[in-house]
């Protein structure tokens, strides 16, 4: 399993003040197809779940796209669940947005990473 966490409030790196949305993209960069979970919170507790299966690298739904996650300002959190073990095959990238426009990119690089 490989965890990925990021967190955007007002006293973190990622400020939360700017971002009104988020747009997630997922990729599957192996041969190995897995799943994963997302989930959003905010101070008042949990905002979203979703699952998603992405298939290998060379077939369809290799990469998912999820657009619009309102964050409305607030401080936030995103943790990606995956049942694969191995970071090097996940990609992700976020868009953080403020009245639609792109305000900040984030990959999963900037994610902390946990086993």
């Amino acid at each position: 399993m490989s965890i990925f966490r990021i967190e955007a409030s007002e006293s973190h790196a990622i400020n939360s003040k700017y971002i009104q949305s988020i747009d997630i993209t997922l990729q599957n960069l192996g041969n190995e197809e897995f799943d994963m979970l997302i989930q959003g919170t905010n101070p008042s507790g949990t905002t979203f779940t979703y699952l998603y299966h992405l298939n290998p690298v060379h077939a369809a739904n290799s990469v998912i796209h999820i657009p619009d996650i309102y964050t409305n300002y607030e401080s936030f959190s995103l943790l990606l669940v995956t049942n694969i073990n191995t970071y090097a095959t996940t990609a992700v990238t976020l868009h953080m947005k403020s009245n639609g426009h792109v305000v900040a990119i984030f990959t999963q690089d900037n994610f902390v990473r946990i086993h």
